[in-house]
C-alpha cells in the first residue's frame, strides 16, 4: 500500500471511477471533475465547477453524474442526472433536473441505479424514464451484468433485479464503501480496513488506510488492485496488501 496527499486544488472526493476505454482514473469532488495521474497529480477535467455528489460510467466512457450546479452555473439544483459524452469536458442534463441529488449511481449499459435520499431508483432507457425500487442506507453503488452491489451503514447488499430488492451478503464484513469489477468486490469498512472478495467469493483483509480521516471513496481499478480516496490522501492498494501504483 502507499499513500500520498491529495492533489492541490482537489476538494472533498464523492467518487471515483476508472474509464474503461481510456484506464484514466477520476475524481468525482466538490468543486467539479479530476484526472488523476499515475504519479497522483491532479487535473481539472472541463472548466464547470459543479459539485458532483456522484459519479459513474458506461462501457462507452460516457460519464453519468449528479449533485449540485457550481457557482455562475444556471442548472437547475439538482442537477438530476447528467451525462458527458466527451470525458467531463461539457455535460448535457438527462432527467429529473430540480427534482433529484443522487448521492451514489451505477451504470451498465442502458440500465442506471440512482440513490435519491434513501430510495433506489432505477432507469432501464439510459435515464429517461425511472421505476422506485428498494429502500436502502447507501453510500456505493456498482452494476455489473447480473448483480447491483450496494454498501453502505447495513453493510454490503445485493440484487439481482437492479435494486428492486435487496438481500444481504451474510458471510461479508461490516463494510462503508464498495466497488466491483469481473466478479471481484473491494470494500473499505468504517474503521478504514480494506478487503477483497475474489471471484470465488472468497474475504481477505488486506490492509488499513493509514488515515485518521475516514475513507470517502474507492473504485476496482481491477481485480488486483484498488484506489482509495480519504480527506485528505490517495491510497493505492493491490490484492496483497503491499504497494501499488495508479
Amino acid at each position: 500500500m502507499t499513500a500520498q496527499p491529495l492533489p492541490a486544488g482537489v476538494e472533498h472526493v464523492h467518487a471515483l471511477v476508472r474509464d474503461p476505454k481510456t484506464g484514466r482514473l477520476l475524481a468525482a469532488t466538490h468543486a467539479g471533475l479530476y484526472q488523476i495521474g499515475p504519479n497522483g497529480a491532479a487535473t481539472r477535467v472541463g472548466e464547470g465547477s459543479d459539485d458532483l455528489m456522484s459519479l459513474s460510467v458506461d462501457g462507452s466512457g460516457d460519464l453519468y453524474a449528479s449533485g449540485h450546479p457550481g457557482g455562475g452555473s444556471a442548472a437547475a439544483n439538482p442537477l438530476g442526472l447528467i451525462r458527458s459524452s466527451d470525458g467531463g469536458r461539457t455535460w448535457a442534463a438527462v432527467s429529473r433536473a430540480g427534482e433529484s441529488d443522487f448521492h451514489a449511481l451505477a451504470v451498465h449499459g442502458s440500465t442506471i441505479v440512482g440513490l435519491a435520499d434513501t430510495t433506489l431508483t432505477t432507469s432501464k432507457d439510459a435515464g429517461r424514464t425511472w421505476q422506485v425500487g428498494a429502500q436502502a442506507e447507501a453510500v456505493t453503488l456498482t452494476l455489473d451484468s447480473s448483480t447491483l452491489w450496494v454498501t453502505g451503514p447495513s453493510g454490503l447488499q445485493r440484487s439481482s433485479d437492479d435494486g428492486a430488492n435487496l438481500q444481504p451478503v451474510a458471510d461479508a464484513p461490516q463494510l462503508q464503501l464498495g466497488s466491483a469489477v469481473d466478479d471481484t468486490v473491494w470494500g473499505v469498512g468504517g474503521d478504514g480496513t480494506v478487503w477483497r472478495r475474489d471471484q470465488r467469493g472468497l474475504w481477505a483483509r488486506l490492509a488499513s488506510v493509514p488515515s485518521t480521516d475516514p475513507a470517502s471513496a474507492v473504485v476496482a481499478v481491477s481485480p488486483d488492485r484498488a484506489l482509495v480516496a480519504t480527506g485528505s490522501q490517495l491510497v493505492w492498494i493491490d490484492s496483497t496488501g503491499s504497494v501499488s501504483t495508479a
